[in-house]
């Protein structure tokens, strides 16, 4: 899989674009404030690709603000935890977070996704991983090329997502963080910061002390 970084400047936070041999994957869809910079961005990689899939890390505006915008240029179906879904399908500002950034968020049509299941990218696959905490329906996805996608579950250098949003649970995160670090994962792609190349095992053991750090 060839993996390319995007980066909304709205809020620092970063999409991923995962190709295959013939297909490409979008991993979340930014605010939305700078869908035509995102845009351009996307199809400067795809080169005649069709993006098949959009599949969206968790509920929260940063990360999902940004989705009808890329239905209508790629007329792709969003994919989301069944315990994140109802508050993009309704366009809950508060639940999402979008009245925090000072907007609102326009409701969307999404499939539900699950543990386990396995997205196919053409020569690579990403598995879902259920990891809530940050919000409830959090997910992450692990490629079988060593990748982890992480959304805001995790960052590099100790960073994890905050627990103190509605829905998220400090438990909950914790347990996550431990089960990732279990994986032996090489790469680590997080939803805000710089990916972590080869080192992803000692970025997710930094986590976990974090946790430990508040009474895990």
């Amino acid at each position: 899989m060839e993996i390319h970084r995007i980066v909304d400047p709205s809020f620092d936070v970063n999409l991923y674009l995962v190709l295959g041999r013939e297909e490409a994957i979008l991993v979340d869809a930014g605010t939305g404030h700078r869908s035509d910079l995102v845009a351009g961005e996307i199809e400067a990689h795809l080169e005649g690709r069709p993006l098949q899939q959009l599949v969206l890390t968790h509920r929260h505006f940063d990360h999902v603000g940004g989705t009808n915008d890329l239905v209508a240029r790629y007329a792709v179906t969003p994919r989301v935890s069944a315990e994140d879904a109802s508050p993009i399908v309704e366009g809950d500002a508060r639940s999402t977070g979008a009245a925090f950034f000072g907007g609102t968020l326009e409701p969307a049509v999404v499939e539900v996704i699950a543990e386990g299941d396995k997205i196919d990218v053409g020569g690579g696959s990403l598995e879902v991983l259920s990891t809530p905490g940050h919000t409830v329906g959090s997910i992450c996805l692990r490629g079988d090329d060593g990748s982890l996608f992480t959304g805001d579950t995790v960052f590099p250098h100790g960073g994890v997502g905050r627990w103190d949003f509605e829905t998220g649970n400090f438990d909950q995160l914790f347990a996550s963080i431990r089960r990732l670090n279990a994986l032996g994962v090489r790469d680590l792609y997080p939803g805000h910061g710089v990916p972590v190349q080869d080192e992803a095992s000692e970025h997710l053991a930094w986590a976990l002390a974090t946790l430990e750090g508040y009474g895990g």
